[in-house]
């Protein structure tokens, strides 16, 4: 396991450098203290790249393989926890990403859904810039990261299953009404 940041922020740069997806590297208390997303805009239905992230993965950092999620607005991340002498660290997080070019016609679907505040225009800019990526190759790389890290293998379908049961989790306690 590397327990610099220095360490951190090389293996940040190595996996941007293939996939030209966007990187964020937090610290302990969230504080974002590198990231790489060159010619990279931010979703304009944000106010900072960084403020979709930590509502994505906010209570996350407990668990000790990738965490997969995707927005309201179909793009993808995940994030890995890291952990030096049982300390947390840190969170690596990368994305977006999107499993398919977006048409004209799914923006419009995501204008209807959603109140979207932002222009079309702004939008269609933003999604022509998101890389795509299938979700095989998108868990690959979660594991190549997470190997990366704490050179511990991982299974595709371990991580499938422990983001299956975290969701359902995470429905239980954000949707007890429903429960009632």
């Amino acid at each position: 396991m590397l327990n610099s940041f220095e360490g951190l922020q090389y293996i940040c740069r190595l996996v941007f450098n293939l996939h030209k997806i966007p990187i964020f590297l937090f610290d302990k208390k969230g504080n974002l203290v590198y990231e790489i997303l060159t010619d990279f805009s931010r979703n304009p239905l944000y106010p900072s790249n960084e403020a979709i992230i930590v509502q994505l993965f906010s209570g996350t950092t407990t668990y000790r393989f990738p965490i997969l999620k995707e927005s309201k607005y179909l793009e993808k991340y995940f994030s890995i926890s890291i952990y030096s002498n049982d300390q947390f660290i840190g969170t690596i997080a990368v994305g977006p990403v999107m499993n398919f070019r977006m048409t004209e016609e799914t923006i419009n679907g995501l204008f209807r859904d959603h109140n979207i505040i932002a222009t079309k225009e702004e939008m269609i800019h933003y999604y022509k810039q998101i890389p795509v990526l299938n979700n095989y190759d998108f868990i690959n790389l979660s594991m190549v990261l997470h190997y990366m890290v704490y050179q511990q293998k991982l299974e595709l379908v371990d991580i499938l299953k422990n983001n299956e049961i975290l969701e359902r989790e995470e429905d239980d306690i954000e949707q007890p009404d429903i429960h009632i």
